[in-house]
């Protein structure tokens, strides 16, 4: 008998999150680039950074992650959200660009 695991967390690759943040363009009137976390119109939504499907509380788990260790910005209290690239995040990317995700 297989045992399937279960989606966590740790399987959601930090560097396609920051990818998809550092990707984004800057709303009309916004200062900052942010993804919001539920889908508005015209609002960058990061529920896109990840797998189709995903459970909300992995996403926000991963979201949490990010933002203790400084690559990421922004509210995970399952309100707006308004995420964004740090500075640290950018510099992670750069170290890491010539990664692929599997």
């Amino acid at each position: 008998m297989s045992m399937q695991k279960r989606l966590q967390a740790k399987h959601i690759d930090d560097l396609d999150v920051l990818r998809f943040l550092d990707s984004m363009e800057t709303p009309l009137g916004w200062v900052f680039p942010q993804a919001m976390l539920y889908r508005r119109d015209g609002v960058p939504c990061i529920l896109d950074a990840f797998p189709s499907g995903t459970p909300e509380k992995i996403v926000i788990a991963k979201l949490s992650s990010l933002c203790r260790r400084g690559l990421i910005d922004g509210c995970t209290c399952g309100c707006k959200g308004a995420f964004e690239i740090t500075r640290k995040g950018e510099e992670h990317l750069r170290m890491h660009a010539g990664m692929v995700s599997a």
